[in-house]
């Protein structure tokens, strides 16, 4: 990388470490949480849902903790569920997921990727 700046080749090896692991690369100091579409599909994040929404579930960005705990609510690929309300300020979101009303932390909301239904 002789004659690039610092900058650009920062920029290179983002790059290329974007491409080896087909995921964005998050710098120190960027907000993960600020994304609410999928970056290969579109997907709405759960917490960018809109209230009284219905929607299926479609990929999960998280720990396999976080996905084993998901999964023990009935929050796994593919399970239907309607969003009720967002609790204001960064609060819990409120999804009812085969009958059962489960809380969710906004963080973890994030990370569940929804295709909204009709």
């Amino acid at each position: 990388m002789a004659g690039v700046g610092w900058k650009e080749g920062v920029e290179l090896v983002a790059s290329a470490l974007q491409t080896a692991r087909g995921k964005a690369v998050i710098w120190p100091g960027e907000n993960p949480f600020s994304a609410t579409q999928s970056p290969e599909n579109n997907h709405l994040s759960l917490d960018a849902l809109p209230a009284e929404s219905r929607a299926e579930v479609v990929d999960l960005h998280c720990s396999r903790h976080s996905a084993r705990r998901l999964a023990q609510l009935g929050i796994v690929a593919g399970a239907v569920l309607r969003k009720q309300r967002s609790a204001p300020l960064g609060g819990p979101v409120l999804v009812e997921v085969q009958g059962s009303m489960v809380a969710l932390g906004r963080r973890l909301a994030h990370r569940v990727f929804v295709r909204v239904l009709p």
